[in-house]
């Protein structure tokens, strides 16, 4: 009996039999730390090296609960030899915990040069799916306004696990009336460095908890048109909907300027590092307060509180866009 796989629409046979497959078993096993290790045993040798930061976050995720039964299966060959799962198998060792695998034996040997070519659902695709319509780029902006600033990456690395999809869509959704408004969205149309945006929203939320504190900033702007304004300077270095005074907006035309100078990796890559990010908080930081400095400079701490710290904004617009008074 042949197998037959779609391809493009199309049913085609395969070189595969059924005499291949029939010997193929798929069970669902728990896994303790003495039977990882004995799978361990059976891992082939040319399999990739270990990353140990992976086997620190996986163990993380299984000491802390957030670790989930998934479709990937721990795979064996038909020799026996172990040719998918060794992070995980190291981490239920590191953890101490038994965790719930699928696991599939007697898989053809060229199994393992076919693992992990397959496309993997993005973090904003997970968070679609599970009710909440989320683009890319609002979620990439999000993840770069959650992330420390002391940490050493940016939020879409950092952030990039399922274990943080919660934490994405929760900032999001605190902040959903933002990223819908017409004229955010019109920001995130344009092409650009996330980084503006994630500056934008925590500027934003900053700006109404402070104002709702009775704090009075010297350019007299309201959040949203601020926000704009920063988007528009930081972006295009110009203004085409506000008037412009360098006594209080300088700090974002300087970044811009500095964004069009800078080049930091060997690909070209422009404005994608966490110095940069550090940076562009900064000046976010000095637009909002009205500053204008001469020279921008990161802070040497987060200036801004995090978002996460900071009360939804939902609410706080009429029909109009107006902000409602304080």
């Amino acid at each position: 009996m042949a197998l037959f796989l779609r391809h493009n629409g199309t049913l085609t046979a395969s070189p595969l039999s059924s005499d291949l497959l029939q010997n193929i078993t798929l069970n669902v096993e728990v896994i303790t730390p003495a039977n990882a290790e004995h799978y361990l045993g059976r891992n082939f040798d040319c399999n990739r090296t270990k990353s140990r930061e992976w086997v620190k976050e996986l163990a993380r995720e299984m000491k802390n609960g957030e670790f989930y039964l998934s479709t990937d299966a721990i795979g064996f060959d038909t020799s026996g030899r172990l040719i998918n799962g060794q992070h995980r198998l190291t981490s239920v060792i590191e953890s101490q915990t038994s965790q719930a695998f699928i696991v599939a034996r007697n898989l053809p040997p060229k199994t393992a040069q076919l693992i992990d070519v397959g496309k993997k659902r993005t973090m904003a695709q997970r968070i679609t799916i599970g009710g909440t319509r989320m683009t890319e780029k609002q979620c990439s902006a999000v993840r770069n306004a959650i992330v420390p600033y002391e940490a050493k990456e940016v939020g879409t690395v950092v952030l990039a696990r399922k274990t943080y999809d919660t934490l994405v869509e929760k900032v999001f959704l605190d902040h959903q009336e933002f990223f819908e408004n017409k004229r955010i969205r019109a920001f995130e149309a344009k092409s650009g460095s996330s980084f503006f945006m994630a500056a934008a929203i925590r500027m934003y939320a900053q700006m109404h908890h402070q104002m709702q504190q009775g704090m009075v900033f010297p350019h007299g702007m309201d959040p949203m048109t601020r926000t704009c304004l920063w988007l528009e300077l930081t972006r295009e270095g110009l203004s085409q909907s506000y008037p412009v005074d360098p006594r209080t907006d300088n700090a974002a035309i300087l970044l811009r300027n500095m964004k069009e100078r800078n080049v930091i990796d060997s690909r070209g890559g422009r404005w994608c590092g966490k110095p940069q990010l550090r940076l562009t908080i900064s000046g976010a930081y000095n637009f909002m307060l009205g500053n204008s400095p001469k020279a921008l400079k990161s802070h040497t701490y987060d200036p801004l509180t995090p978002i996460t710290k900071l009360p939804s904004t939902n609410g706080l617009l009429n029909a109009k866009n107006e902000h409602i008074a304080y």
